[in-house]
């Protein structure tokens, strides 16, 4: 998290002392009548911004400029873009891991809400309260590397955010989108101690290009039954640990969905909840590769543990705690792996 402070007489961002700090408003109270504007210089809460993307647009590519955002709700009628390397957008009073932010940014739109098109970008503890109705085809909440850019950007960090889906009722609302393709990837991103709640589709997508991606200690939770998976990999080298992810849509997916062949996946110490009867805590399709260890898992059927959607033609090795819940009791099981749910 972002760590602010006051050196001599100037706001520094203590983990990147060279660059400079930038605030916005937030919706905080007029101080002494001088409300938030972007005419304002930003360089301290009595000057903020008014608007996120004024912050933005004022840092310097590559000198590891912040964007702070003062406790409040500030409403977004046009998608925040990232374009310049080695920035932070943050709430000025950072959170932990699943804290609730102080800080909510709140949309309509049905494109992205946030494109990061960086490097060494981070986006630490702000609430995202998605409430669209009709998304843009391939649009996430937050997009890494959006399409057509002809480059990887790799070293993105999203940290402690909170998702809130619940007003969206599009059923192609991704969360958080890592890359588009095999020439627009977002290489070695970090997605950390963030909630997501009842997203449309994905609620993390590790696309094509994303190699040496890791999902860390977040919480997924599809509530209302729309969620299609919790984590879905289509890049190989990835890492899923440390995350709570309940999925109950009957829908054939899972918590989290391997689907790439070769993956080399490895999904570890999670707790994994398939809920719905057609929904599996780990989903893999034919030749994906993976290893799999001390995840707890509680699924409707035997099957839904580890479901193997065809052959798996090349090595995997899959090691959990697994207990079924049906109308009766639960039955314990061990490292049950099965081909297409059989």
């Amino acid at each position: 998290m972002a760590n602010l402070a006051v050196v001599h007489n100037e706001w520094v961002n203590l983990d990147k002392p060279g660059g400079q700090v930038f605030f916005v408003g937030g919706g905080t109270v007029a101080y002494k009548g001088k409300g938030a504007s972007d005419s304002n210089s930003g360089l301290n809460p009595k000057q903020a911004f008014s608007t996120i993307q004024k912050g933005l647009d004022s840092t310097i590519t590559g000198r590891g400029d912040t964007v702070a955002i003062l406790p409040g709700s500030i409403t977004t009628t046009a998608s925040l873009t990232m374009t310049k390397d080695d920035v932070t957008l943050t709430a000025a009073q950072a959170v932990g891991s699943r804290q609730y932010p102080n800080v909510t940014i709140v949309s309509t739109l049905a494109g992205s809400l946030l494109t990061i098109d960086a490097n060494n970008v981070t986006v630490d503890s702000i609430l995202f309260d998605d409430n669209t109705t009709s998304s843009t085809s391939a649009a996430a909440v937050i997009d890494v590397n959006s399409s057509s850019t002809g480059e990887d950007f790799s070293g993105v960090r999203i940290l402690n955010c909170t998702l809130e889906c619940t007003g969206s009722t599009d059923s192609d609302r991704d969360g958080i989108t890592l890359g588009t393709d095999a020439s627009d990837g977002a290489l070695n991103a970090l997605v950390e101690g963030c909630t997501i709640i009842d997203c449309g589709n994905q609620a993390i997508l590790i696309n094509v290009g994303s190699e040496n991606s890791t999902i860390r200690n977040c919480k997924i939770y599809d509530v209302a039954d729309v969620t299609t998976n919790g984590v879905k990999v289509l890049a190989t080298s990835c890492t899923i640990e440390f995350c709570d992810i309940l999925i109950s849509g009957a829908d054939g997916n899972g918590c989290i969905h391997n689907g790439v062949a070769a993956a080399r996946m490895v999904a570890n110490n999670n707790n994994l909840a398939a809920w719905g009867a057609d929904t599996a805590c780990v989903y893999v399709i034919a030749s994906a590769t993976q290893r799999t260890h001390n995840n707890h898992m509680t699924a409707t059927a035997a099957g839904n543990f580890v479901n193997y959607i065809g052959d798996n033609t090349t090595p995997s090795a899959d090691t959990g705690y697994e207990n079924v819940f049906a109308g009766t009791s639960g039955i314990t099981v061990f490292s049950n792996s099965t081909d297409d749910g059989s």
